[in-house]
């Protein structure tokens, strides 16, 4: 806990080095960037999760009347962070990886060090998280020492890119949550602390959850707030949590240290730290969450799981009408049993946990499983036991 004290003043630091203030453009590229920049504020803030119009917008309105070669240092940037997000809004992370890649290039003696955080988070919301480890490289450097505290605590995050971890994390109510039955699903998790952090710093972190929980949840993205106190703090976290009015579920380190991801699946060493997930539990971004890359990422990780679920779609279509198959012999009861079983436990688990998480798109997903078991399985002894959590979760 002494470690995420000291780490989590560091990084307000590095934080703020990374920020940068919304100043106007400037007369040379006209209002075009300030515009832009202003549009992805907007759509950041807002409630609607389906941010890859707005990305494409944002890039379009980034593209008119503006002579990149012409531009300061200072008004790079400002185009350059605005792109690099509404290319992850728009579902385009290798594009966002280019644009990361021109800012570096732009310096190449030693470049923007916000552009290599750039190039860091493109990279790992990109499917094969590539290349990722250079530019750790580069920040390792001495032009670049003010850094070495947040290059320390996100290069064992950065390892997972791409990856998925294994988490099993039981949460209120019987459900849990497992990243290796994520499917086409995208989830965050939210890493958050009362006693080292702070009343005002863990009020924004729950404000944070509540805003991702808002804005993302209507489209099916589960929202885990986890909580890092000790058996000491836990009580009056969770205190403090209620009194916050939270929505999103949490989850407290000290009622089941051995079911937590931090540290030892996900190497968490400050707070706030905020974890995106993924189609099938794929780790797309791990950072400070008071950065705004974590609703870009999530917009990214939306577009990728209905890119999947389409060519799923038209894959089936290509194939035609497939006849089935008969056998003559009688169906093993056993079988049965164990399928019925399967669709019982995921769709009951699912009901749970959209129930727990306020997350209704889970919850259907849920409740069509156990309609699967009822329907095609009709004589085993799921089925009345999936009826009868259907009526519990459709009352």
């Amino acid at each position: 806990m002494r470690t995420i004290i000291a780490l989590t003043l560091v990084l307000s630091l590095a934080a703020a080095a990374f920020a940068q203030a919304r100043k106007p453009a400037g007369p040379n590229p006209g209002q075009s960037i300030a515009g832009a920049s202003k549009e992805l504020d907007d759509a950041l803030q807002g409630n609607d999760a389906m941010l890859q119009t707005a990305g494409r917008q944002i890039l379009s309105d980034l593209s008119k009347g503006i002579d990149l070669t012409s531009l300061t240092d200072a008004d790079y940037a400002l185009y350059a962070q605005a792109a690099v997000r509404a290319s992850l809004m728009a579902g385009d992370p290798t594009g966002a990886m280019r644009i990361a890649d021109a800012w570096v290039q732009r310096n190449t003696d030693t470049p923007d060090p916000r552009a290599l955080r750039a190039e860091i988070v493109a990279r790992m919301a990109e499917p094969q998280a590539r290349g990722i480890e250079i530019y750790m490289g580069m920040l390792n450097k001495p032009p670049y020492a003010g850094y070495k505290p947040w290059l320390d605590y996100i290069t064992p995050l950065t390892k997972l890119g791409g990856r998925q971890p294994a988490i099993a994390l039981p949460l209120e109510g019987g459900a849990t949550f497992k990243t290796e039955t994520m499917g086409a699903s995208a989830a965050v998790l939210y890493f958050w602390a009362l006693a080292p952090a702070g009343e005002k710093a863990a009020a924004e972190d729950l404000a944070r959850q509540n805003a991702l929980l808002t804005k993302f949840g209507p489209a099916g993205v589960t929202v885990i707030g986890i909580n890092l106190d000790d058996a000491a703090a836990a009580p009056a976290a969770k205190k403090f949590a209620a009194d916050q009015k939270v929505q999103a579920v949490q989850f407290y380190m000290a009622d089941n240290p051995a079911a937590c991801p931090a540290p030892k699946t996900i190497p968490v060493m400050a707070v706030p730290t905020a974890v995106v997930l993924g189609a099938r539990g794929r780790l797309m971004f791990a950072g400070d969450p008071r950065v705004p890359d974590v609703a870009p990422v999530l917009s990214c990780a939306l577009f990728e799981i209905q890119q999947q679920q389409q060519d799923a779609r038209e894959h089936r279509g290509g194939e035609g009408f497939m006849q089935p198959s008969f056998s003559m012999a009688a169906p093993d009861p056993n079988v049965a049993e164990a399928a019925a079983q399967k669709l019982y436990d995921d769709g009951l688990n699912q009901a749970i946990l959209g129930h727990a998480t306020h997350n209704n798109v889970i919850l259907q997903k849920g409740l069509d499983s156990l309609r699967k078991c009822a329907d095609q399985y009709p004589t085993t002894k799921y089925a009345q036991q999936a009826k009868d959590k259907i009526q519990q979760y459709t009352q």
